[in-house]
């Protein structure tokens, strides 16, 4: 049995490399690169055009001008195409959005704190905001990214929408995009290896796919539900909340990095919220006795 073949994107993970893939792609779909490497080409405009559709826009049908801004302004990249649109982009491999960083990003393009050669300031009509995140994310933190009151508002372009772009491009022709798309795809059967595998082989992505399923599950029921780290004194955890119209919400509680002889260190909790200490015993002890009577009914 050969050796897996060793991947750039093993040592390059990190958000900075991810950037310097991004523009790397954007700047193939160039009409002068269109000789120089067909293939490459068009994954460059397959790119381009996924990113236009993420705001129901078609992209220009001829892309004769690609201009890229890395970390300006603390901007992740920022693509001027045909010096007339403006994409803007926030890279994220694994962490989230945090403060106003959205919001401040997209007030200094609309601002023209950057502008392309030309010198040409974006409009509201012109500026494509894309928060691009090839980590897994929860259905929230969606919603809180692409509900923000901004005009336009922020569109999530997350893994499954880079493999569906890259897909049908033949890794042979480059060994970048061939590793990159690998990397993604091996990203993808480990999100979904709690299908497949006990769980103490899951990990981190494992649990998250998991929770990812509990979400499309129990998303017709509504309620709120949510998953993400959670840290604390003890080294924190990945958790999963649900609570169907009540004060009693679930809670899944996993430590993924703390690998024990049974595998890794889960807690499935229930927890409720009781707003009066009178009748927090009672009401603690009803609700124990409905879900082990439940669980037991289910063969857990």
């Amino acid at each position: 049995m050969s050796a897996r073949r060793p991947n750039l994107f093993d040592y390059g993970h990190k958000e900075l490399s991810q950037d310097a893939v991004i523009c790397w792609l954007l700047d193939w779909a160039n009409e002068r690169y269109r000789n120089v490497d067909p293939v490459l080409h068009d994954a460059g405009l397959r790119f381009v055009r996924a990113l236009f559709a993420k705001h129901c826009r078609d992209a220009p049908e001829r892309i004769h001008d690609v201009q890229l801004g890395v970390q300006v302004s603390s901007i992740d990249v920022l693509a001027w195409i045909n010096n007339e649109y403006a994409i803007l982009i926030e890279d994220k491999t694994e962490s989230g959005e945090h403060g106003d960083q959205l919001r401040n990003y997209h007030k200094k393009v609309l601002d023209g704190v950057i502008v392309a050669g030309n010198e040409v300031k974006p409009t509201r009509d012109n500026l494509l905001p894309v928060f691009l995140k090839t980590g897994n994310i929860s259905s929230a933190d969606r919603r809180d990214v692409e509900r923000q009151s901004l005009c336009p508002p922020y569109r999530v372009f997350d893994r499954s929408d880079l493999l569906n772009v890259l897909e049908d491009v033949d890794g042979n022709s480059s060994e970048i995009l061939g590793d990159f798309r690998s990397r993604l795809d091996r990203m993808e059967r480990e999100l979904n290896s709690y299908t497949c595998c006990p769980p103490g082989e899951w990990g981190w992505a494992g649990w998250q796919g998991l929770y990812l399923r509990l979400e499309q599950e129990l998303g017709h029921q509504g309620g709120w539900m949510n998953w993400g780290y959670v840290p604390n004194q003890t080294g924190g955890f990945l958790g999963f909340w649900w609570c169907e119209n009540g004060p009693a919400y679930l809670q899944i509680e996993t430590r993924p990095w703390a690998d024990t002889e049974f595998g890794f260190e889960t807690k499935l909790c229930f927890k409720i919220a009781v707003p009066s200490n009178e009748n927090r015993s009672e009401t603690r002890n009803k609700w124990h006795s409905e879900v082990v009577d439940t669980a037991r009914k289910c063969g857990l």
